[in-house]
């Protein structure tokens, strides 16, 4: 059950850093704990209670990163499904994601941005407090050239939309909106796609914010219509047939509702960037005309 998962992780306060652990076992607990909070959304709250201060010491520099990666990812995942229930557990968690965050080792590094981005959008007041430093640290990991950051990077602009689609204007909107709009559409990690979506979508479509998201319309048209295109890079093998759009339906059904809604407002404009599509104009042409329909 989850209690006993739970209990059998925290007795003893976590291994001791010159203890061998069975990775397998770890791995499998580690599966087992990030599957669970999906199912069970907030109602995992007293269980991320018991697991924190389990999982706290695999994060001590002494262990290998591969423990960091695991325990923060455990952390994030369910710090992500309980949502503000969990938002009292900033302060603790923040400086091991920061550190996660720009460790060695490229998975330790997705986690850490990962629960970065989740801590920022819901963490309240107290996650708006450290948000320079939360900014920061995501900037990092835009801006890096190693060659096995191109998964970080799109991890990291999932986490600033995320952010801020919590917090939209109290941020500093226009430098943030170009950092995900300019990297649009992302292809290492598609999945993060649909958070960046969301958050230009939103922020368009609020008047408090359409002023300053209005210049990244064409940026969002292209990534939508490259991925109801199937996404990928472009060009599908030639045994393989056209790519599904790699979003799952219910963001898709909010960018079809969001392209209804942006033709109604400007259909001249709208036309026209349309028409100016490198990949998906006939997708995004479809959705509009089954709506005149």
């Amino acid at each position: 059950s989850c209690q006993e998962a739970a209990q059998d992780l925290s007795e003893g306060g976590g291994v001791d850093e010159e203890e061998d652990h069975d990775e397998a076992v770890w791995e499998a607990v580690s599966e087992l704990l990030t599957t669970l909070p999906k199912a069970l959304g907030e109602r995992w709250t007293p269980h991320l209670e018991r697991l924190l201060p389990a999982l706290l010491p695999y994060l001590r520099e002494a262990h290998p990163l591969s423990d960091h990666a695991l325990a923060i990812g455990i952390l994030a995942e369910g710090l992500n499904h309980v949502e503000a229930s969990g938002r009292h557990h900033l302060p603790t968690i923040l400086p091991h994601a920061a550190r996660c965050a720009s460790a060695p080792d490229p998975t330790c590094r997705q986690n850490g941005v990962f629960c970065l981005g989740v801590l920022g959008a819901h963490g309240g007041e107290a996650a708006l407090a450290q948000m320079q430093p939360i900014l920061s640290a995501l900037q990092q990991r835009l801006s890096a050239q190693e060659e096995d950051e191109a998964v970080v990077r799109d991890n990291a602009v999932g986490a600033l939309s995320r952010i801020a689609l919590s917090f939209g204007a109290a941020l500093p909107l226009d430098a943030v909106l170009r950092a995900i709009a300019d990297r649009l559409p992302l292809t290492e990690d598609e999945g993060e796609n649909a958070p960046a979506l969301r958050c230009l979508m939103q922020l368009l479509h609020a008047e408090e914010t359409r002023a300053v998201a209005a210049p990244h319309m064409p940026a969002l048209l292209k990534a939508i219509g490259h991925l109801l295109a199937g996404g990928g890079d472009g060009s599908p093998a030639a045994d393989a047939g056209p790519r599904p759009c790699p979003l799952d339906a219910e963001c898709e059904a909010e960018v079809r509702s969001f392209l209804v809604w942006a033709a109604g407002q400007s259909p001249q404009e709208m036309q026209a960037l349309v028409m100016d599509l490198p990949r998906g104009r006939e997708q995004v042409l479809a959705v509009l005309q089954a709506h005149q329909g």
